[in-house]
């Protein structure tokens, strides 16, 4: 999901803290006030879970006050094999009381990259479609960080 605060031309002071609360269950937050514009300019909060070697929950806060924007997310991620992955994630706009976006994909781990194929549904901005990100890493003489192609 695209990330407009980290492009703010601003100066700005920054503060996190993470908790882990137990061995499967952690918790973090971080604010960005800017000095410019004396406000707070962003603000974000998750919620993670491990449920077994298998299972990962997070649930997240965002707010973003250059759009005036409040969102929360909810992901689960669930290990098929020690090969596959199965991703889902949903945002609903607090701003527009409706869910924004739905997407679900699936990870291949191959021994020097990964593949992924998704769907994805913009349900405000009514756009959708598929995704495929193909990441190579320590390949000798190659120097691609990924390969994404998305449709719809």
């Amino acid at each position: 999901e695209s990330r407009p605060e980290a492009a703010l031309p601003l100066d700005t002071r920054e503060g996190g803290a993470a908790w882990n609360i137990t061995d499967t269950t952690s918790t973090s937050g971080r604010l960005i006030y800017g000095i410019d514009a004396e406000e707070l300019l962003s603000a974000v909060g998750e919620v993670r879970l491990e449920r077994g070697e298998r299972l990962d929950f997070c649930i997240d806060a965002r707010y973003l006050r250059p759009a005036d924007s409040t969102k929360i997310g909810g992901s689960a991620q669930y290990r098929l094999s020690r090969r596959y992955d199965l991703f889902g994630r949903s945002v609903f706009d607090v701003d527009q009381g409706r869910l924004r976006s739905n997407s679900v994909s699936l990870t291949r781990f191959f021994e020097r990259a990964t593949l992924q194929v998704g769907l994805f549904l913009d349900n405000i901005d009514d756009e959708g479609g598929i995704r495929v990100d193909f990441r190579p890493f320590d390949v000798p003489g190659l120097d691609i960080d990924s390969f994404s192609v998305s449709g719809g």
